[in-house]
């Protein structure tokens, strides 16, 4: 896959925030009745560690777009590894994490 797809070292810490953004927006269209619901949150929170792994060597936000404080890249990461197993629950703290990152 190209840099336009996936997180490379020449992405932007803006680049970074867009896509978290697009994380952001699959897991707001995620309708809890998909029957694929729990594979699509368990890919969405790779991606998510992906991207936060991947932003390493960049700018890392400290205060988000609402004027809350960021917490550390270290942090999100464990968060990300300890989300709640029901799905609905998962959903909503992967679209907290988004909130608070973009």
């Amino acid at each position: 896959m190209s840099c336009s797809a996936l997180p490379c070292p020449a992405l932007t810490t803006a680049a970074m925030l867009r896509l978290l953004r697009l994380l952001r927006l699959e897991m707001l269209q995620l309708p809890a009745t998909s029957p694929y619901r729990e594979v699509r949150l368990r890919r969405l929170t790779d991606q998510f560690t992906y991207i936060v792994q991947t932003w390493a060597g960049l700018p890392w936000p400290t205060i988000s777009r609402q004027g809350d404080e960021v917490p550390s890249q270290v942090q999100v990461l464990h968060q990300l590894t300890h989300l709640p197993t029901e799905p609905g629950d998962q959903q909503k703290a992967l679209l907290v994490l988004a909130l608070l990152l973009t």
